[in-house]
């Protein structure tokens, strides 16, 4: 067992959003769209954390690389201990370089505010009701549903 579970298991739900195939990291995110999570002054990026608790230590010389390509997800199915240069071979297989999406290199289930959106513009109202379909607060609807208004 990692030593970490016990902390993380008293984080709040929020943190630990399941969206299709993918788990959600919703904290905070760094400038490049990762996920972390304090403990103390210490900085632990959320995959590298969920990685360490699924799976125990990540091996001397290895990074924990995503298979689903979406920096948030803390899936442990989809996180991998990998060197730089599977990383690196990742991002030109995936055509990540080129900065634009394509369908294999993106997780193909939605965020939860992108499901909010989906099912907003498909006819569903009612912020309870959006709000159990994608597993975000009833605030955190009503914000993606303001925001789809402006």
């Amino acid at each position: 067992m990692s030593a970490w579970r016990p902390i993380v298991e008293d984080q709040p739900a929020p943190y630990r959003a399941l969206v299709g195939p993918c788990r959600i990291w919703r904290g905070p995110k760094d400038k490049a769209g990762y996920g972390y999570a304090l403990f103390g002054r210490r900085k632990v990026a959320a995959h590298r954390l969920a990685y360490e608790i699924a799976n125990g230590p990540i091996p001397d010389g290895r990074m924990v690389c995503h298979r689903c390509d979406r920096p948030l997800c803390i899936a442990p199915p989809h996180l991998y201990a990998g060197t730089q240069a599977d990383n690196m071979r990742d991002v030109v297989l995936r055509a990540r370089h080129t900065g634009e999406p394509t369908p294999d290199n993106i997780c193909p289930a939605p965020t939860p505010e992108e499901q909010v959106v989906r099912l907003y513009h498909s006819g569903v109202r009612g912020s309870r009701l959006l709000a159990r379909a994608s597993g975000l607060t009833i605030s955190e609807v009503d914000l993606v549903i303001t925001t789809l208004s402006t």
